[in-house]
């Protein structure tokens, strides 16, 4: 069976999640990244068992079925950044917040020196 739409998760949003849509409007039909503390994860959770939809699709960098309950089938993808011309992500950093980076943070062009 394959899908036949994206569901829009803004009408089932709750709690926190709603409020990131409220916040965030140009966020599209995926639900937001946030922090995660103990009530973004109930309100994420509630979000995602109240939305009508046949699969979840997860593109965190970490695995949320550990951290909630999510009764519906998931499929987990990755993905990679690959910069192509300029800005690249570490410029847009670095204007945005200044010369004060993490120190492990190193743009892919430096090399990565051993600590």
């Amino acid at each position: 069976m394959e899908p036949k739409k994206v569901v829009d998760p803004r009408t089932f949003a709750k709690g926190t999640v709603a409020d990131a849509f409220s916040t965030y409007k140009n966020i599209g039909n995926v639900l937001p990244a946030m922090g995660y503390d103990e009530v973004q994860l109930k309100d994420l959770e509630e979000t995602i068992q109240s939305t009508p939809c046949d699969i979840v699709i997860i593109a965190t960098p970490i695995n949320l079925q550990h951290l909630i309950r999510i009764d519906k089938e998931c499929c987990r993808v990755r993905y990679e950044l690959q910069e192509i011309g300029t800005p690249t992500l570490y410029e847009i950093l670095q204007n945005k917040f200044g010369t004060k980076t993490s120190p492990k943070f190193v743009p892919l062009e430096q090399p990565v020196s051993p600590m």
